[in-house]
């Protein structure tokens, strides 16, 4: 589940995170959205998409 993406992947593991259409599915967003910042490399790039548009 993307609430556990860092128990998966080490710090700084990713230069690009994709996630499209997901966020709006899990049950706390910011933990996910903090996670994602975790794997992230500095200067990387979060790419995030959602359809529910109020709920961020």
């Amino acid at each position: 589940p993307a609430e556990r993406l860092v128990d998966y992947f080490g710090p700084e593991s990713f230069d690009v995170v994709v996630s499209t259409e997901v966020i709006e599915h899990v049950f706390d967003w910011r933990l996910v959205i903090n996670n994602m910042k975790v794997v992230l490399r500095r200067g990387g790039f979060i790419y995030l998409t959602t359809r529910s548009r109020g709920y961020i």
